[in-house]
């Protein structure tokens, strides 16, 4: 195969043309050079200023930061909010100015078991309760300061919040349900029932706003209040029995507050006759006593929710005895299955029977 013949004329022309371009951009560049070289001192002469003007418009904008945060501590100096932490100042102080109070609560229970049980000398006795009183005593004279406010007061505090105070000392043993107890859920505080600074006209052992349980009760279960006063009750006007007879009013781990695990247990505490067992037994008897009887009153004989043949005729319905219907015919006939106990005539031991013939409940 031939070469191919190199022409020297154009090889010359490729390498001046190669040398004219790279002459004319070194050129551009220089001269791009020599205009950024202009430009650049203007640049920098304005980046200088700048930097010359910046740090005023600093100290400017710094001074009026440091002036109105100057402002802002010297008015909540002034104002409200003092630094240090309430301190201490002890029950003489406190008994200043609460003098009743004091004096009430240096000769009540609470005042003199809270040194030998708890080991609470007099002297920080209110403290132990209220908080630190050191600011409270310095803004006395202006009671719309935060300082005169950092004394605990149970009656404006939340029910959770006062009840915990209480609650330091109080939480074992006849307290131990109060948390989660139907009355912690509908936030009643024990300042509601108890005066914790008892007036020594009213003293009482429990520390009471009223002198007895009941009353302390009913001001707020009217309800009950109403039925202890029909012509059936149980005897708790006559003194016989009060309401913590049955209920804890701090809380147990049965229903309704009551003492025993359940609404039996509670009535077998006193009337341990209808316990049994029996050999035979009354099933509504055994199942609740609340179905027949109100515990707390009413206008039926023996506390009975309705009266006999009625009450009976609420399970036992149907024809024929015994669970014909009494009505008008039958008191016009008098029958004696509706005069005096109804159906009690016959089926006296209605709770249950150990008879061998007591299917009924006759005998």
């Amino acid at each position: 195969m031939k070469k191919p013949k190199v022409v020297p004329g154009l090889a010359k022309i490729f390498a001046g043309c190669f040398l004219v371009l790279v002459f004319f951009a070194a050129g551009g560049g220089l001269a791009e050079d020599k205009t950024t070289s202009k430009i650049s001192p203007e640049k920098t002469s304005l980046k200088k200023e700048s930097l010359k003007s910046s740090p005023k418009k600093k100290s400017e904008t710094e001074a009026v930061k440091e002036t109105a945060s100057s402002g802002e501590k010297e008015s909540t100096q002034t104002s409200e909010e003092p630094r240090d932490l309430p301190k201490f100042v002890g029950a003489e102080t406190c008994i200043s100015c609460h003098q009743d109070n004091g004096n009430n609560l240096l000769h009540s229970v609470h005042g003199r078991l809270m040194e030998t049980r708890k080991g609470i000398p007099f002297e920080k006795s209110c403290e132990t309760c209220h908080g630190p009183g050191s600011q409270h005593v310095e803004f006395a004279d202006n009671t719309t300061t935060a300082g005169f406010h950092t004394i605990k007061f149970p009656p404006k505090l939340k029910a959770s919040e006062a009840n915990d105070i209480c609650l330091t000392c109080h939480e074992a043993k006849a307290h131990f349900h109060w948390k989660g107890s139907p009355h912690d859920l509908k936030d009643v505080t024990c300042i509601s029932c108890h005066s914790i600074h008892q007036d020594m006209k009213k003293p009482n052992a429990k520390l009471l706003k009223k002198p007895k349980i009941a009353d302390v009760c009913f001001s707020c279960h009217l309800e009950k209040k109403g039925q202890f006063a029909r012509n059936a009750h149980m005897p708790l006007n006559e003194g016989d029995m009060t309401c913590t007879s049955c209920h804890d009013m701090h809380g147990t781990s049965g229903v309704k507050n009551l003492k025993g695990d359940s609404v039996m247990e509670t009535c077998f505490k006193c009337h341990a006759d209808k316990r049994g067992p029996f050999l035979f037994e009354h099933p509504p008897a055994r199942e609740n006593c609340l179905t027949c009887h109100n515990p707390h009153g009413g206008h039926n004989d023996n506390l009975l929710v309705q009266r006999v043949p009625y009450l009976c005729q609420r399970c036992h319905t149907g024809g024929g005895h015994p669970t014909s219907s009494y009505d008008d015919i039958a008191l016009l006939a008098r029958s004696p299955k509706i005069i005096g106990k109804g159906c009690l005539n016959c089926h006296s031991n209605i709770h249950g029977s150990n008879h061998p013939s007591g299917k009924f409940f006759q005998r």
